[in-house]
């Protein structure tokens, strides 16, 4: 294309035309064979990064937080939440071994839950079982102000003589019984888009249904996980929903088409509760 040329005051000076953007495309990652293994899609989609040229400043914001947020925990978990989860000093002793001695299989109760906050990131915390249906009780003197299980009472009781948790997020770091914390999944829409504006250098919509499933596989991971030590209930589930999708490009897919997340949604599976007012109230923890 030639230069266009312009002339103020007897000066010809050369414009050149603006650089066109080149669209990058991400192809979309089967999540059902890695719906585990956040580790292996990880590596993919750094993969595919790297096939297209794609750095990290050059993703959206969101795209950014999540990819790094999700690396963070793989290389930092277990952490000092799950330690403190762990620490068997803040068990009932007692009411473990009883049950231990009925039931050889049994193993400490707890609760875990999945929720997108109003910041639109997604929060991962454990509780002792029981936990959702338990009432704050303003007539009991806890020995110490700092344990909930003397403030709390239990339909059955708990399986730990201490907890503490749902602090308020500071500089120095976030809630003890958080396990998972991602910033921006709830800015994740992974919903197929038939153009993508003269400004998008890739498509984003598959690279958000592909940090969809590596959020989801990171948090099958961690259920996964904390099930090899304790009786899990997860009352509160991140769940992605896939539709099969083929790739023109790609002749394989024809007969295995690839499970592409096209959207996210939180699962709960204990029955609502009903407010003063009549409404239902669905559960939330404490401190969000």
């Amino acid at each position: 294309m030639a230069k266009k040329t312009t002339s103020t005051k007897g000066k010809v000076t050369a414009r050149k035309p603006p650089p066109v953007r080149r669209m990058r495309m991400f192809k979309p990652i089967t999540f059902y064979e890695r719906r585990d293994d956040p580790a292996a899609l990880l590596v993919e989609i750094y993969h595919e990064m790297g096939r297209l040229g794609v750095q990290d400043h050059e993703l959206l914001e969101y795209h950014r937080d999540v990819l790094r947020n999700v690396g963070s925990w793989l290389s930092e978990h277990p952490g000092e939440a799950y330690a403190k989860l762990t620490n068997w000093l803040h068990l009932d002793l007692e009411r473990v071994a009883e049950r231990f001695d009925r039931d050889r299989t049994s193993k400490p109760q707890i609760e875990l839950y999945a929720e997108i906050t109003k910041k639109r990131n997604l929060t991962v915390r454990w509780y002792p079982r029981g936990w959702h249906e338990g009432i704050l009780d303003l007539t009991k003197r806890p020995k110490n102000p700092f344990n909930l299980i003397e403030q709390y009472r239990f339909p059955e009781p708990s399986d730990f003589a201490w907890f503490e948790g749902d602090e308020p997020a500071t500089f120095q770091g976030r809630a003890s019984n958080e396990l998972m914390f991602i910033r921006g999944v709830g800015s994740l829409d992974p919903q197929p888009e038939k153009q993508y504006g003269q400004y998008a250098t890739y498509n984003f919509d598959v690279f958000s249904a592909n940090l969809l499933g590596l959020v989801c596989a990171a948090h099958n991971a961690l259920i996964e996980q904390l099930s090899c030590a304790f009786d899990v209930t997860v009352i509160d589930r991140f769940e992605v929903e896939t539709r099969p999708e083929i790739d023109e490009a790609d002749p394989f897919t024809s007969s295995f088409p690839t499970d592409r997340p096209v959207s996210w949604k939180i699962v709960s599976t204990d029955p609502p509760r009903i407010g003063k007012s009549g409404d239902v109230v669905p559960f939330s923890p404490r401190g969000q």
